[in-house]
Parts: structure tokens; C-alpha cells; sequence
């Protein structure tokens, strides 16, 4: 039946209904955040470089003190415990290097790409649901990750130079009664290089910080870009 009621105004016809304004496309800056995984790549292994040459040298320095004393003598123990407890926390910035860092190298790259090539519908999924294993979140969970590993480095470096620190006067009076004056020489050097080496190990963690930084608030802006709703 037609309706003849005036104010009903008459139904357009299915191909004149408006249609929607169409969705537009999300901008990945893909190439940016490439350059900064590559940055973030090269300064991790830069600064584990420098900490690596670091602990070479400061153990060294260290048995070169020892082998200049007696074992007979109350100092030659104390600075094995000492070489024994820098070993430990040596194993342990290794351990958090390996477990902290390494994904950042060797998973993010791979998981970037793997994110980048879904669909824009898929990688709204992914943004809304933030489900722990997909692409995205992962990338989210490394970079976190990464910033607890460079806490845990700084903290590490700074207890082996207060290892060293700790007692320096007492072993310093020690070496100088049994009168072997290159040990005194060589462990006033390490007292004074300790510092040194740790304030390089904090430098090298400022870029690594810097540009996780970086890579995490690009990567949140896609975020919150996929998660709009039109």
C-alpha cells in the first residue's frame, strides 16, 4: 500500500543512498622506524662491545696485581674474593645482555616486517586486541625489556666499582707493608680506572635509551592511530 501521508518523505532507491566517505589509509613511517631499529641494533652492540673490552681489562689489571704477590699473605685473599665477586656480577651483566638486548637485534627487525605486511584491517586487530603475541605487542614487550636491561647494566657497573672501591684504602695499606710497589702502583691505577670505565659504560647506555625511546613512541602513534574508529 502507498502511503499518502505528506510528511513521509519518499525512500531513495538502493544505488542513491549516500554512501560512506571512504576510510582513509594509515601512514606507517616505515622507513624511519627502520633507521631507528638499525640505530638501536648498532648501539647495543657497540656498548656491549665497550663493556666487554672493559671487563677484559679490569680483570687483567687485577690478576696482574695478584701475581705480583704472595699467596701466603692476607691481601692475596682478599683480592681473590675480590676477582671472584667481580666475576660474578661480570656473568651476570652478560646474562642480562644476552637475554635483554639480543631480541632487540635479533626479533624485532623480523617482527616489524611481519606486522607491516598484514592488512591495515589485521593491523587494527592486532592494535585493538593488544593480545601479548601478537607482532606488535612483542615489539612493545622487547623494547620495554631493553630499558630494564640498560637499569640493570648501570646498576651492575656501578656495584663493581664500588667493589673495588670498598676496602681500596685497607688493601692500598696491605700491598705497601709486604713492599711490593708495583702492586701498590697498579691497584692505585685501578682504584682510578674503575670510575672511569663505568661512566664510559653509562655513556654508551644514553643512545640506547635514547632511541628505544625513539622507536617506542612511533610505534605507540601507529597504535593509536589503527585503534580509531570511524
Amino acid at each position: 500500500m502507498i502511503s499518502t501521508n505528506p510528511s513521509s518523505p519518499p525512500a531513495l532507491p538502493p544505488d542513491e543512498l549516500p554512501k560512506p566517505e571512504p576510510r582513509e589509509p594509515i601512514e606507517i613511517p616505515i622507513f624511519e622506524i627502520n633507521n631507528r631499529l638499525t640505530s638501536l641494533s648498532s648501539d647495543i652492540k657497540a656498548y656491549t662491545y665497550t663493556s666487554e673490552e672493559n671487563q677484559i681489562r679490569t680483570l687483567s689489571d687485577l690478576n696482574g696485581i695478584i701475581s705480583t704477590i704472595s699467596e701466603n699473605s692476607l691481601v692475596y685473599t682478599k683480592l681473590e674474593i675480590l676477582h671472584s665477586q667481580l666475576c660474578t656480577l661480570y656473568r651476570t651483566k652478560d646474562d642480562i645482555s644476552t637475554r635483554n638486548f639480543g631480541p632487540a637485534i635479533e626479533r624485532i627487525p623480523s617482527l616489524f616486517k611481519e606486522f607491516i605486511e598484514l592488512n591495515e584491517e589485521e593491523q587494527r586487530v592486532q592494535a585493538r586486541r593488544q593480545a601479548p603475541s601478537s607482532a606488535i605487542m612483542q615489539m612493545f614487550t622487547i623494547l620495554g625489556n631493553v630499558r630494564t636491561g640498560c637499569n640493570f647494566q648501570r646498576d651492575l657497573d656501578q656495584q663493581i666499582e664500588r667493589k673495588v672501591r670498598t676496602g681500596f684504602e685497607d688493601v692500598l695499606g696491605d700491598l705497601k707493608d709486604l713492599g711490593v710497589w708495583e702492586a701498590v702502583m697498579k691497584w692505585r691505577i685501578l682504584g682510578m680506572v674503575c670510575g672511569q670505565r663505568r661512566e664510559e659504560g653509562d655513556r654508551g647506555l644514553g643512545p640506547i635509551l635514547e632511541v628505544r625511546m625513539g622507536i617506542s613512541g612511533l610505534l605507540m602513534e601507529v597504535v593509536e592511530a589503527l585503534r580509531e574508529v570511524d
